[in-house]
């Protein structure tokens, strides 16, 4: 029988990880902004105001491109299988920064659909005992669903992401070897999006994940949670 170990979660120190990403966001803005000077052209500005304004610009629907970029919190579930003889089961929070890409196309009337991709990290809030990792690499995958814009300034969507995670430096309090692995990733996300200008917003997001790897008589790993995200909306006009 394989020898079960169950720990809660102790907290650890954030404040470095913090630090950095603050340097991340303000490098990730500042290209986003870049990007919109350009796609606008140095002499034309913007109309701004109540959505009633921006009808003209917008023709009815927020086409093409878009870009999030936040942070949330999430709580998951590991499920550990190691050398076929150790079980582990733990509880972890985690807390994310992300940034995501977009592009949106019209089907009819208020509906659409959007492709995308994203790119983040994650670092544990908790970590438990059994076993430690340094970060979660959220690496570019494909980002797919239905988009739905009532008025000018409300925008809900629904979609499914497939991806991966690079799990960096895993180690196991039962012996002194270390490894990395890239694992699968799926999730279904809820989000709604509120924009108080012309190109700027805000947005609320729910998602459920799974993460999967699975090497035989190595490692296995299931990894499953909810999150909620917050960030910053940009669409380029």
């Amino acid at each position: 029988m394989p020898n079960i170990i169950y720990k809660k979660p102790r907290n650890i120190s954030l404040n470095n990880w913090f630090q950095v990403i603050f340097i991340q966001t303000v490098g990730i803005v500042t290209l986003i902004f870049q990007l919109e000077s350009t796609a606008l052209g140095a002499d034309e500005e913007a109309p701004s105001g109540s959505g009633k304004d921006w009808s003209r610009a917008l023709r009815g629907f927020r086409s093409e491109h878009n870009f999030f970029i936040n942070t949330g919190s999430a709580e998951s579930h590991w499920k550990i299988l190691k050398d076929s003889d150790e079980f582990i089961e733990d509880a972890q929070k985690d807390l994310s920064l992300q940034l995501s890409y977009a592009f949106h196309l019209q089907l009819v009337s208020h509906f659409g659909y959007y492709l995308g991709s994203s790119v983040g990290i994650t670092k544990n809030q908790t970590r438990p005992k059994n076993f430690r990792i340094l970060q979660t690499l959220i690496l570019p995958g494909l980002d797919a669903g239905l988009v739905f814009e009532p008025s000018n300034n409300w925008r809900t969507m629904m979609g499914y992401t497939f991806g991966w995670q690079r799990l960096d430096s895993i180690r196991f309090d039962s012996d002194s070897l270390k490894a990395s692995v890239t694992a699968d990733c799926r999730s279904y996300h809820f989000s709604v999006d509120y924009f108080f200008e012309l190109s700027d917003g805000v947005r609320v997001e729910y998602e459920r994940f799974t993460l999967l790897y699975s090497a035989p008589g190595s490692l296995n790993i299931e990894k499953r949670g909810t999150a909620v995200k917050v960030g910053y909306l940009k669409h380029l006009i």
